[in-house]
């Protein structure tokens, strides 16, 4: 592991942690969830949670260098800076960004047709994807964005949407499929137990393969994912600090099936045989569970020592 800032040019592969903190809560210390992955100079984001573009102003990465968002599922504490991403970073920066620059590519779910848990307060299904969601923040923010179209692209034109949807009454893949390609990058997806539409996603370069859990249950899926791969990045709770917290016991069986607690972890990275592990997404991110902890707990089912990210940490994979 190596810590540091990613420069344009960089070689090879770097992790960078944006935002480490679980859940909707805001916390000192720790960001909403987001995490940049370079590739030779080009710039990757998992997810977009909170304080996102400020944490990533601060890594030192450029915009320039920017390719494209993954969003792993709908939840707010994934997607709440999107959004704000786009129009306070790609946007308002593009009259800097070199002539001829690429439409920026969004990949992550399509509407959800169904729901099988929890109530409907606000609105039915279909529930919008990651391409209404855009629709519904360009709606809402017209009055800047046209106040701001003197001089400045219209916003939808710099993003290339990737929606990935399931229809009503088709099948869904039982194993990874490619999702995006270009000439450095492979994008794969799978599957997982957490909404009804979750992704891991591994991205495959020259220099060697990155897994992101996303959230998730343990899941076999990320297992059979993340095999050859260099590095699994996978969300982790202690689900008894979250309850002696004051989290319902009620609902502990549940989330059980869809986060993977501390004492999980180790096996799904034992069964897929990967060497290097990061843990993110922590709950409670609060820090009740002491660093020393989180790694001998996760240290007692796994070989290795694994990495317990913090905001700003880089972990660098292959030639840099």
């Amino acid at each position: 592991m190596t810590s540091g800032f990613a420069e344009p040019g960089d070689l090879g592969m770097r992790v960078v942690f944006l935002g480490t903190a679980g859940g909707p809560n805001p916390t000192p210390g720790r960001r909403g969830i987001a995490t940049a992955l370079i590739v030779d100079g080009d710039i990757f984001l998992i997810d977009a949670g909170r304080g996102v573009l400020d944490r990533y102003l601060e890594a030192g990465l450029g915009l320039e260098h920017f390719r494209a968002i993954l969003i792993t599922h709908m939840h707010g504490d994934h997607i709440s800076d999107l959004f704000s991403f786009l129009m306070y970073g790609v946007g308002t920066a593009h009259g800097e960004l070199p002539s001829g620059t690429a439409p920026l590519d969004v990949i992550g779910p399509g509407p959800v047709h169904a729901a099988v848990n929890g109530s409907d307060p606000f609105r039915g299904p279909p529930y919008p994807g990651v391409g209404g969601y855009l629709d519904y923040s360009y709606a809402g923010s017209a009055l800047t964005l046209n106040s701001w179209s003197i001089g400045m692209p219209d916003l939808r034109a710099l993003v290339r949407l990737h929606e990935i949807e399931f229809l009503p009454g088709t099948s869904r893949p039982t194993g990874s499929f490619e999702v995006f390609k270009n000439d450095g990058v492979t994008i794969t997806a799978t599957i997982v137990p957490h909404l009804e539409v979750s992704f891991a996603y591994r991205l495959d370069a020259i220099h060697g393969s990155v897994v992101f859990s996303g959230d998730t249950g343990p899941s076999p899926a990320v297992a059979d994912l993340v095999r050859g791969a260099g590095l699994l990045v996978h969300e982790v709770m202690d689900l008894k600090a979250l309850l002696r917290a004051g989290f319902p016991e009620t609902h502990a069986p549940f989330f059980r099936q869809i986060h993977t607690d501390i004492d999980d972890v180790g096996p799904i990275v034992r069964q897929a045989g990967v060497t290097t592990l990061a843990v993110n997404h922590l709950l409670p991110p609060k820090p009740t569970t002491p660093k020393a902890t989180w790694i001998q707990r996760i240290g007692d089912t796994f070989a290795g020592e694994p990495i317990i990210a913090e905001d700003l940490m880089s972990v660098a994979i292959g030639k840099t």
